[in-house]
């Protein structure tokens, strides 16, 4: 008797201790960038431009949201609930082939090169993109290098690197990932500016 009763006990207070508890759950977000108006006008570059995977090293190529504390400025930490749907680099592609087609700079943009003759090949790297909760105010900070590059004459036409930051307008996931999506629509439109000059 003694015995059942303490397993008895013991599921109780195992059951009581789950029930008051409860699991987080994870948040997924995706990025949103505004959209732009399909261009009505000829092509500047009457050729196709392919946009190749945006690499990413470390946990920028995962799905946790990065942060940094200003207080240990190296060391980079993650969310454990607040996650991406996608790997940054993988959505900010897809934003980028986007807004590049509806900009109409290049008669046609690809994120796959299907057999398709390549004109122009867009390749980057996704250095950062982090929270900075305790920064003064609340910021995020993106940072990603891009090379553009003819392919008939492998003639390297742009190399940049687009640093931004923004801050967020409130101490909450929900205002840090609509900063997100402002900064991308600041680089966005700084790289559509510079390819409509080369």
């Amino acid at each position: 008797m003694v015995s059942g009763l303490a397993r008895w006990l013991l599921l109780t207070l195992l059951l009581s201790g789950c029930a008051s508890t409860p699991a987080v759950r994870d948040q997924f977000y995706q990025l949103t960038a505004s959209e732009l108006m399909p261009s009505s006008q000829v092509p500047l570059h009457p050729g196709t431009l392919l946009v190749t995977n945006i690499a990413a090293r470390g946990f920028l190529g995962g799905l946790p949201i990065v942060f940094r504390d200003d207080e240990q400025p190296s060391l980079t930490q993650r969310y454990d609930n607040h996650l991406w749907e996608q790997p940054p680099a993988r959505m900010l592609k897809a934003q980028l082939v986007r807004t590049l087609d509806s900009a109409g700079i290049f008669r046609h943009v690809l994120a796959d090169p299907s057999g398709a003759q390549i004109d122009y090949r867009l390749s980057g790297q996704l250095t950062r993109f982090e929270h900075r909760p305790t920064a003064q105010p609340p910021t995020v900070a993106l940072e990603l290098e891009l090379t553009l590059i003819e392919t008939s004459t492998r003639r390297l036409r742009l190399a940049r690197r687009y640093a931004r930051q923004q801050p967020t307008a409130a101490s909450t996931p929900v205002a840090m990932v609509a900063a997100f999506n402002q900064l991308v629509d600041q680089v966005l439109d700084e790289i559509i500016a510079d390819l409509r000059k080369i």
